[in-house]
């Protein structure tokens, strides 16, 4: 056989794209953030590249010309730099690992594995250390008109005052007691994939001038506590300074004794660091703000806490930075009509409008909103799912990335002019794009059982046709509320695709971009309602004549890993059924996973109100699972703890069920090193290989 010629079931060896090769795949460049200079002149693109060995991605800065000529790498160093931020002037700021060669050894300074914050100046020179607190850089933002610069550190709570010598020593008699242990005294204790403490994040002001003079001694030496003993009031927000650089606006947690939580709305005066809250109900999370260019409004999201009756909902508020807004009103809503939900909100040069994107249809269009008259206006046309908006300085131009299902994130030009719904978007050069797909992206809608109509998107393999049907994978993304309308590394069906089968990507209730009603069809059937819809979307697709109906597998990873293991408990239709990352028993999963606070308000107490969790749970299910497993989970999964996968491997393994067992004990939710992507990949193939094409089981080798 030759290397061209299909295999059976219509799999195609060594495929002529980089999907064909999972070494080559892994090697593609990858664009991530976004920022427009402050001039407007250039772009700052962040990009993961493959490690020399092969072990991880490094990530860079890349020079972006707007007018669409070639980009340039700025940065080069083994440790890799990021989130890229301007001073006035457009003089890059970035974090890095990277060691300081010009750093006093005799001064304490931050350790081996935490970022310092460099500047790199516009006039050229080499790049120079504005920061190095011992607990390292979390983030950074600027002054839009003065040059002021904030960053977020952690620093342990007995370290006294703003001394980096007594944060440094700390740290060093933890490492050298070999102590690690953490003391909790309030909710959260961990997120994602790592612990919370026991340091704590909190913000410094940086006197540029006497960072200036000696970056050697710009520990803490140049910073100036804003938020001492801040608790986790700070963790994973987002802030931003008024243009003038006197206030910082960011997001606040407030934590009760009960575990519950709900996220404020803070000033803080720079000279004094007296805190002042604009915007507090404990019903809402108030979070991202974003201040106007001419320093009079605030922009944020306000998501609505979801409740038993009621799903959580998403807008978009402004105010005045005096905190002024409608009367007795939490914000004004600036989109109240528009049933999507407004992200990343960026203001045009006048102050007078907004743009955001928004999941819409299976895909996430950019829109722009009136502030004074709440007309709503959509910008984009195409299928593009838009991300990092950012304005030029004119207004004439919105730069952003760009990401289809069948294109990854690419930089681009939006010219504003044209008007709404104007020409398509320009391509700006970057690596890593366009890539060659094996096969081609179609849209398809199906009718559920209630005649409500079901999107999706269907992968297709260049190979499928009547006389040579694909077999069919079904996908079920996680959120639950979530859409499937962009470009992902991790799961990619073109990954698929280039091996012969045929992928369906389902938008079924949950799902974000069809309004709130589509979501509250299924708020309290999780597992019901929308498994209903994805066997119609699956239904409707394997009966395509180009679809092999009597070869179907699914997949899915959290939420998509809870339907993976709901639909084995509920139908035999599959042939193999894939769980990554899946919750199995929920009232387990209530009391273990690091967010139980998302639960509560709309699940209610395991304990006192069980009957959602005993109405939704898979594991209540699995004395009728015919169909065989794979089961895979990280071991640094807090969102979905191990624990879920532990139970439901137990519980297949005691009945003896056809099942395997995929653990990571160093991954996290995502499996994201290069070689544990490469091994997920090897076993989900060998396993879809054995019970949907009928080939041996074949081992991976590193297995």
């Amino acid at each position: 056989m030759s290397a061209d010629t299909p295999a059976e079931g219509g799999r195609v060896a060594n495929p002529p794209t980089p999907f064909g090769d999972f070494g080559a795949f892994v090697a593609i460049p990858r664009v991530g953030a976004l920022r427009l200079s402050t001039d407007g002149r250039w772009l700052a693109a962040t990009v993961q590249t493959l490690s020399p060995d092969r072990k991880k991605y490094l990530t860079s800065i890349w020079r972006i010309d707007p007018q669409g000529g070639p980009a340039r790498r700025l940065t080069r160093s083994a440790e890799g730099e990021g989130s890229p931020r301007f001073l006035p002037d457009s003089s890059l700021l970035f974090t890095s690992k990277r060691p300081d060669s010009g750093a006093d050894k005799a001064r304490p300074e931050a350790g081996p594995d935490v970022s310092s914050l460099w500047l790199l100046p516009s006039a050229g020179g080499e790049a120079r250390v504005v920061a190095r607190p011992p607990g390292g850089v979390a983030g950074a933002e600027v002054a839009a008109g003065s040059g002021a610069i904030v960053v977020a550190s952690p620093v342990l709570p007995a370290a006294e005052g703003n001394s980096a010598a007594d944060d440094a020593r700390l740290r060093q008699e933890r490492n050298d007691a070999g102590v690690t242990a953490i003391l909790h005294e309030s909710a959260p204790v961990r997120f994602w994939d790592h612990d919370l403490g026991p340091d704590q994040l909190r913000l410094f002001a940086v006197d540029t001038e006497e960072a200036a003079e000696s970056a050697a001694e710009a520990e803490f030496a140049g910073l100036r506590d804003l938020t001492p003993e801040p608790g986790r009031a700070l963790d994973g927000q987002a802030f931003e300074l008024t243009p003038d650089g006197t206030s910082l606006v960011t997001g606040w947690w407030q934590w009760n004794p009960a575990g519950e939580s709900h996220s404020e709305l803070v000033m803080i005066d720079v000279a004094s660091g007296k805190r002042r809250v604009l915007l507090s109900v404990p019903e809402f999370d108030f979070s991202g703000p974003r201040v106007s260019p001419d320093g009079r409004f605030i922009a944020c999201s306000r998501e609505t806490h979801g409740t038993a009756d009621r799903p959580t909902d998403i807008t978009l508020v402004v105010l005045g930075v005096d905190g002024s807004a409608e009367p007795g009103e939490p914000g004004r809503d600036l989109v109240p009509g528009m049933d999507r939900w407004p992200q990343e909100p960026a203001w045009s040069p006048d102050s007078r409008s907004l743009y955001f994107a928004a999941d819409d249809r299976g895909r996430r269009p950019v829109f722009r909103v009136d502030v004074e008259t709440g007309e709503v206006d959509r910008v984009t046309a195409d299928d593009g799912a838009y991300s990092e908006l950012n304005v030029a300085p004119d207004g004439r131009y919105l730069y952003a990335l760009r990401a289809t299902v069948a294109s990854p994130p690419t930089p681009v030009r939006i010219d504003l002019k044209t008007g709404v719904l104007g020409s398509e978007p320009a391509a700006l050069e970057c690596p890593g794009v366009p890539l060659a797909l094996p096969g081609r992206l179609e849209e398809v809608e199906a009718s559920a059982e209630d005649g409500q109509r079901i999107r999706s998107w269907l992968v297709l393999p260049e190979t499928a046709a009547a006389s040579s049907p694909a077999p069919l994978l079904l996908w079920v993304h996680g959120g639950p509320m979530s859409s499937w309308n962009s470009w992902s590394w991790r799961w990619n069906p073109w990954l698929m695709a280039a091996r012969g089968y045929a992928v369906l990507l389902p938008d079924p209730a949950l799902s974000t971009g069809y309004g709130q009603e589509f979501i509250a069809r299924a708020y309290h059937q999780w597992g019901d309602r929308p498994f209903a819809d994805i066997m119609a979307a699956t239904d409707a697709a394997a009966a395509r004549p180009d679809i092999d109906a009597d070869r179907v597998a699914m997949m899915g990873g959290s939420y998509g890993g809870y339907m993976a293991n709901w639909m084995a408990g509920h139908t035999d239709r599959f042939k193999a059924i894939v769980s990554h990352a899946g919750l199995w028993m929920l009232d387990q999963m209530f009391g273990t996973t690091d967010h139980p606070m998302f639960w509560r308000p709309q699940f209610g107490d395991p304990l006192t109100n069980p009957e959602m969790y005993r109405a939704n749970s898979p594991h209540l299910h699995i004395g009728q699972i015919r169909t065989p497993m794979l089961v895979i989970h990280g071991n640094k999964d807090y969102r979905v703890p191990v624990s879920e996968a532990l139970r439901l491997w137990w519980d297949l393994s005691s009945r003896g069920a056809e099942a395997k067992f995929l653990y990571f004990p160093d991954e996290n939710h995502w499996i994201l090193t290069p070689g544990h992507a490469r091994i997920w990949y090897e076993t989900v193939f060998a396993f879809l290989a054995e019970h949907v094409l009928g080939e041996p089981w074949q081992r991976p080798a590193l297995l």
